[in-house]
């Protein structure tokens, strides 16, 4: 279900932790779509 958000970190994972660091990610289609503070944070943003 989440195979190619997965695949998109892991192949972008030294970027993704230099620009967002600390953050929880949204990924959707092989783009970020939102950093955020908590984990609950980002759950709810996505769900929207």
């Amino acid at each position: 279900m989440l195979d190619k958000e997965f695949k998109y970190y892991t192949s972008h994972q030294d970027e993704l932790v230099k620009k967002y660091n600390g953050k929880f990610l949204v990924i959707r289609d092989e783009n970020v779509e939102g950093a955020y503070n908590t984990q609950l944070e980002a759950y709810t943003e996505a769900k929207k």
